[in-house]
């Protein structure tokens, strides 16, 4: 207000030379906007592209071209050249490669025109190595196909250097789980436990509480009672048995329990819905959960099928379901990638990061 401007008008230093001067409140004539910046919500990962879409919209009353730069962590910029009718929005994809681990920034910026003020738009990433992840399986199938974690780790790392999934495997043997290295990985994956080694449970517990993850799967050879020890503690649930469909009745299905948890966000149709069309389960765990304990998602029984604990500073996820096809359908769904995938994100307290948008007040185009 008018004090205010007095006020400090009179507090500057008295040397200080202040200049006015009027703008008129016109129309920019040619001015090309900068609206939205969106990054992929993939973890950033060396190797792996970044992949942005980046809305352009033409405010002034003619046709107008335009030059789109990208500047991304001292590589070269990219340009692309822009032909907008007046008024029009577009949508600009922009691929830049992610060559080195740590804090990485960059800017997408529009050629000047008559407005400075929404021409640039900065952002920001962290880039990371692939998280690393011990599966551990029975691992004593006559061939490949057979054993556990068959599916899993393909659906994990189809091309065995984590460079496309952004996650890195390794495999070990259930008996010959590592007693010391634990905590090089962020993530284990149990597929059945009924031959891990005594020791092993402890070494997990102070793994999870660390601030790593576990992800455990039932086994499919049906030794139930396997898992209940040594890991009932880590699990944070009891295993009561098994719950088998027989033949005459219909396949367990699959259900939500906490639909609104973003832990199912990849899992969303158009609609906002998570639906699990079309899984047939044969045979799951009977499991009684602890206090404590979230129940995910659940059976058609109501019985629990994936279960979530805290333990210290990490985090437990148990399925009730093998990771094999000889149990349910679910291993051979698309939406077990989906869910795999989020689970060893949210385990490894791996998040995405967003674009770094410019502050309201300099960018007043609203999408």
């Amino acid at each position: 207000d008018e004090h205010a401007a007095k006020k400090t008008l009179e507090e500057l230093p008295a040397r200080t030379r202040l200049f006015v001067w009027s703008i008129a409140a016109a129309e920019p004539r040619r001015n090309a906007a900068l609206v939205e910046v969106a990054l992929d919500a993939r973890p950033k990962v060396v190797g792996r592209a970044l992949s942005l879409r980046v809305k352009v919209r033409n405010t002034s009353a003619q046709e107008m071209t335009s030059t789109l730069s990208a500047s991304w962590s001292g590589q070269p910029p990219k340009t692309i050249p822009l032909a907008l009718e007046a008024g029009d929005t577009c949508e600009v994809p922009v691929s830049l490669s992610m060559e080195r681990e740590g804090f990485a920034a960059g800017e997408i910026a529009l050629e000047a025109d008559d407005a400075a003020y929404d021409n640039r738009w900065p952002f920001a990433v962290q880039v990371r190595g692939p998280l690393r992840v011990l599966v551990a399986s029975p691992g004593a199938a006559a061939r490949p196909e057979q054993d556990d974690a068959f599916y899993l780790r393909r659906a994990l790392d189809p091309t065995g250097d984590g460079r496309l999934s952004g996650v890195r495997v390794e495999h070990a043997a259930l008996r010959n789980f590592p007693a010391a290295g634990l905590e090089t990985y962020d993530v284990v994956v149990l597929c059945g436990s009924e031959a891990l080694p005594p020791q092993a449970a402890a070494k997990l517990d102070a793994f999870v509480r660390q601030g790593h993850g576990v992800l455990c799967f039932a086994s499919s050879s049906g030794a139930a009672a396997g898992m209940s020890q040594p890991l009932r503690a880590l699990l944070g649930g009891q295993i009561l048995g098994e719950r088998k469909a027989g033949q005459k009745e219909e396949p367990y299905a699959l259900a939500v329990r906490q639909p609104a948890s973003p832990f199912f966000d990849d899992c969303r149709d158009a609609a906002g819905r998570v639906e699990f069309k079309e899984i047939h389960v044969l045979r799951a765990l009977h499991v009684s959960p602890d206090a404590g304990t979230e129940v995910r998602a659940e059976l058609s029984s109501g019985a629990p099928a994936l279960l979530f604990r805290r333990a210290g500073e990490g985090r437990v996820l148990w399925w009730a379901l093998s990771a094999h096809a000889n149990d349910s359908n679910l291993p051979l769904k698309p939406i077990f990638l989906s869910l795999l995938h989020r689970s060893i994100a949210l385990l490894a307290g791996s998040c995405a990061t967003a674009p770094v948008a410019p502050e309201k007040s300099l960018n007043p185009i609203s999408s």
